[in-house]
């Protein structure tokens, strides 16, 4: 069985050969900085007496959608990078899709540096990666995102998910309430 990884590869420089014939002026991008998956990062309260299966997603503190970059040292790591989701199903079929992000945040190492956000429209064909310009902004975007207690969009079949459960303390609970 060949690796889902090296047949996403193997597409993305199909892909990549075919529009840079078609259009002649196609910059390449290192692998490194294409990507086919996002990751998301969340925090969800539970009451002791309520099962995991039992929690809604809407009911998350934040939700987080980012891209794990190995590069530690920031100069090296490139202006934009590209993404659109590729997989392969049990049935041997390939699933190929973008995302409708327009901002992703980067963790970089154990913490979220920066973002990448859109600089192109989602194509309607799929047939191309969608391109992101990096911005590093030492956690600054992340921040924001946590206090205002953002949600992004969630695509539960197209990610690589990491949620953290914790339980309500009711006692702080209802001192906030009588505030």
């Amino acid at each position: 069985m060949i690796n889902a990884t090296k047949i996403c590869v193997f597409i993305s420089d199909c892909i990549d050969d075919v529009c840079a014939a078609i259009l002649k002026d196609l910059p390449a991008v290192n692998h490194e900085y294409r990507f086919n998956c996002v990751n998301v990062y969340g925090q969800i309260p539970k009451a002791k007496d309520v099962k995991i299966e039992q929690i809604k997603y809407e009911d998350a503190d934040f939700i987080v959608a980012y891209l794990e970059i190995t590069e530690t040292d920031l100069t090296k790591i490139p202006n934009q990078l590209e993404l659109i989701f590729a997989s392969v199903r049990n049935d041997v079929c390939i699933e190929v899709f973008n995302y409708d992000y327009d901002l992703l945040l980067l963790k970089i190492g154990d913490h979220y540096l920066g973002y990448a956000e859109a600089i192109e429209p989602v194509d309607p064909d799929f047939l191309s990666y969608r391109k992101y310009q990096i911005h590093l902004d030492n956690q600054r975007t992340f921040h924001d995102m946590i206090i205002k207690k953002t949600k992004m969009k969630l695509y539960p079949f197209a990610s690589n998910q990491q949620f953290i459960f914790y339980e309500k303390d009711e006692t702080s609970k209802r001192v906030k309430n009588h505030w």
